[in-house]
């Protein structure tokens, strides 16, 4: 014992039932956590609580919660200890049915009022293989075998057949082991994968269906220890100390193909407590005798700690500035003691501001709230979430949050069976006629979604490998190819006779996109986009072009650690004209300056502009930005002091935080800035004006969707856009009236009402940005034919691309 040695209390403890002749079985009575209450077991035929029966299986699992209620959890068994029926602690049955032989299950069912609704439904062979495997929806998925058991086809509810093949003991094809799987056709092609064996039986080559394939060596420990690739680079693997070369079990060095060394180092109980990287920056891993991690020490010596209690659970995180994320868990009044449950019931953070958990008595999530430390109410308050469950199954039925109620529904399980079945059917949010409807195909994909009905309906279609071949919605009809039988896009087609083509490298170039290539209906470039990259991937030339206008090349540099360090429009000198942008970096990561030189070319004189990025402080939040860098010169050479002046000083743009790290303040050294408000969930609520009385206002729903913006001068509002989700993105905005006015989808939007009523389309890069929108015609309506932004991971930059406002965030090292 190494924490809390000889003190009982602070164990594990677990009690035994006793056999009849008073000896300890092998059966436990109960668990008890050291800070929560005791687990209960009892067994079927048990003569008593202190004694075994002749079950080792637990008909019962109880404990008592931290508001005084049980939670129990109930099982039957047939003769050889398989389970029959389980019941939740709220009550929810699920049958299990077995064939005679008491081992193979046939059947799962779901108790539902005085219906048993068909789950899942399975046959076998007399060797106990499943045969056939059929859902809730009748659809069945059907396998073969070998005289060895081992899968030869699986096929899907759609009759698209996998097949598996294996070695007939040739030279590197050992008996028995997968050699090849070989997809569903497509026009007549199949993808097939194969594997090849060194003399030990490990799989030492795969090759996909281009031929690509990437070669393993191994130890004699069987570690991987070099991946060769088809262009002769490779990575590797090293298990040997970095400092005294003792052989060890731990990996403590990787080379990527750029031949870039990662170290890492571990402790006696192979922790890892440090890890190097190519450009020298260390960072270290602190653990507790229990084996969990206690801190994290940056290579900047900023450190963030974790206070754990005896059973591992934070209870604290500290961040160098000495801020803290305080948890509670259920029972608990304070931390590190006594409660009920692991159940996480409260976090306090940095400002005090207290989010609160309640619980189902089966572990939902009932409710989320938000308070103060002390419990009281917040000002301004942040809306609490509160969840039903459907009676039958663990599934949501409602979510109330402060734009109101949304409801879930989910398609019926009836005889016979219908696609989609026991699936998500429709989402039914607080607007009117926001109601979002799914359908379904035999496979369970979801195959179309619409809201308010056929107002704004969506139809895919998928092709036998799976792949999404068309869409159909209020933009028209999009059609999609690939490359063979691969997943690398090869021709998206628009409704307008747009397109977007694809091209890859060779294997030997890892077939990374080469060109991407938007044309418009009449084939004329509307923007070209070709990339470089090195052996990692990473983008170091990227060549764009407009229309008909000259390519125009940047060209990027990264360090060791992949962080950008330089890009510029030209590999010639630059005083023949062009600009090159430096950029440099403290040890956390964090951008420290930015120097752009600008070389006219001819003889006109260069001018630098220099942004001086300042995370003085103890969380690497940006302080300022300071520089000449945000002072435009006038012309083409540098503003210069007066002669025996001294340099004026730079000017500064100060941002400042609260004590949760969020944005609050954002002065610019010219005057005006904003300032940021944001709720207990951390997020942003409102954004204020300097110099006017503006106010942009933002509200969420339950999962943090935000559902609507409000803009107002004063007290009087201005502008009201609100937004219907499908999942994690846009679909709709609606204006105050809860009107229509813009339809968005994947390859375009639909705008409704007002001046410009009609569908317009994207044209995108390699990172999904829109770079164009075009109308019906393929003519460009707005441009987003911008420099690359490099800019903090927190900053956000507003396009106007759809008469509102679009917020992207950009990476720090993404272009």
């Amino acid at each position: 014992m190494l924490v809390a040695p000889g003190d009982y209390t602070q164990a594990q403890i677990t009690h035994w039932l006793l056999n009849a002749d008073g000896t300890t079985s092998g059966i436990v009575s109960s668990k008890k956590q050291p800070l929560e209450n005791r687990v209960w077991f009892t067994y079927l035929g048990q003569p008593d609580y202190l004694h075994a029966g002749p079950s080792a299986n637990p008909s019962q699992v109880a404990r008592v919660l931290g508001d005084g209620t049980t939670q129990l959890s109930q099982f039957e068994y047939n003769s050889i200890g398989k389970t029959t029926k389980s019941i939740d602690p709220v009550g929810r049955v699920l049958s299990y049915t077995y064939d005679t032989n008491q081992i193979d299950l046939l059947e799962i069912r779901q108790k539902t009022g005085t219906n048993n609704e068909l789950l899942r439904k399975s046959t076998y062979n007399s060797l106990h293989e499943p045969l056939t495997d059929t859902d809730a929806a009748g659809q069945p998925t059907t396998q073969t075998y070998d005289g060895q058991g081992q899968v030869l086809t699986r096929t899907n509810a759609k009759n698209e057949m996998t097949t598996y093949a294996y070695g007939d003991g040739t030279p590197t094809k050992p008996v028995g082991y997968l050699e090849s799987i070989t997809s569903p056709p497509f026009n007549g092609n199949s993808a097939v994968t194969t594997f090849r064996y060194d003399t030990f039986n490990r799989v030492q080559t795969v090759t996909d269906t281009d031929g690509y394939a990437t070669i393993t060596d191994y130890d004699n420990l069987d570690r991987k220890i070099k991946v060769t690739y088809p262009d002769t680079t490779f990575e590797q693997f090293q298990y040997a100390d970095n400092v005294t070369g003792a052989m060890t079990l731990d990996l403590t060095g990787s080379r990527d193909r750029r031949g870039l060394w990662t170290y890492r180092h571990y402790d006696g109980n192979q922790h890892m407590d440090s890890i190097k990287d190519p450009e020298n920056r260390t960072t270290q891993y602190i653990w507790c005798t229990c084996g969990s991690l206690t801190g994290i020490k940056d290579p900047k010596d900023q450190t963030t700690t974790f206070y754990r209690d005896i059973q591992s659970r934070i209870y604290q995180k500290v961040f160098q500035d000495g801020t803290t994320i305080d948890y509670l868990y259920e029972g608990q009044t304070l931390p590190n003691t006594v409660g009920a449950t692991s159940r996480l019931t409260s976090s306090t953070d940095a400002k005090s501001q207290r989010t609160n958990y309640l619980y189902f008595a089966d572990d939902t999530l009932k409710e989320v709230s938000y308070t103060t430390a002390g419990g009281q109410s917040l000002n301004p308050p942040t809306s609490t979430v509160s969840y039903t469950y459907d009676p039958n199954y663990n599934r949501v039925s409602t979510m109330t949050d402060g734009t109101g109620p949304t409801t879930y529904g989910y398609n019926p399980i009836t005889v016979p069976p219908t696609l989609g079945a026991g699936q998500l059917a429709s989402v039914d949010g607080p607007l009117t006629d926001d109601t979002v409807t799914f359908g379904y195909d035999e496979l369970g994909r979801t195959t179309n979604r619409s809201i308010n009905g056929t107002a704004n309906s969506s139809t895919v279609g998928f092709d036998s490998l799976g792949r999404t071949n068309g869409e159909v919605n209020n933009l028209g009809t999009s059609d999609y190819t690939y490359v063979g039988v691969t997943n690398r896009p090869q021709t998206l087609h628009y409704p307008n006779g747009q397109t977007s083509n694809y091209s890859y490298y060779p294997n030997s170039g890892d077939k990374q996109l080469q060109t991407l290539q938007n044309l418009r209906p009449n084939l004329s470039n509307l923007s070209k986009f070709d990339y470089v990259y090195d052996k990692e991937h990473m983008i170091t030339q990227w060549t764009k072009q407009s229309d008909a206008a000259a390519a125009q090349p940047l060209y990027l540099q990264y360090d060791g650690a992949d962080q950008l360090v330089d890009w510029k429009n030209s590999t010639a000198p630059l005083r023949f004209g062009g600009y090159d942008h430096a950029l440099t970096y403290d040890q956390a990561g964090n951008r420290k300056t930015d120097i752009y030189d600008v070389y006219p070319g001819g003889f006109g004189d260069a001018s630098e502009d220099r942004k001086d990025e300042n995370y003085d402080n103890l969380m690497n939040e940006l302080n300022s930005v300071a520089g000449n860098g945000l002072t435009p010169p006038p012309g083409p050479g540098p503003i210069e002091p007066g002669e025996g002046d001294p340099p004026p000083p730079p000017p500064a743009d100060i941002y400042n935080y609260d004590r949760s790290g969020n944005l609050t303040g954002r002065v610019y050294w010219r005057g005006g800035g904003n300032t940021f408000e944001w709720d207990a969930a951390n997020r942003l609520v409102a954004i204020n004006y300097t110099g006017n009385d503006n106010r942009t206002e933002f509200t969420y729903d339950g999962l943090s969707h935000r559902k609507k913006i409000v803009e107002k001068t004063g007290s009087t509002v201005t502008s009201t856009k609100q937004f219907v989700w499908i999942g994690n993105r846009i679909a709709e905005e609606r204006d105050g009236n809860n009107v229509v006015t813009r339809r968005y989808f994947a390859n375009g939007e639909e705008r409704i009402g007002g001046t410009g009523t009609d569908v317009y389309y994207y044209a995108k890069d390699h990172l999904g940005s829109i770079r164009e929108l075009t109308d019906g015609a393929g003519s460009v309506t707005t441009g987003i034919r911008r420099a690359i932004f490099i800019s903090q991971c927190t900053e956000l930059t507003i396009r106007q691309l759809d008469g509102g406002l679009v917020a992207i965030p950009l990476a720090r090292m993404a272009v």
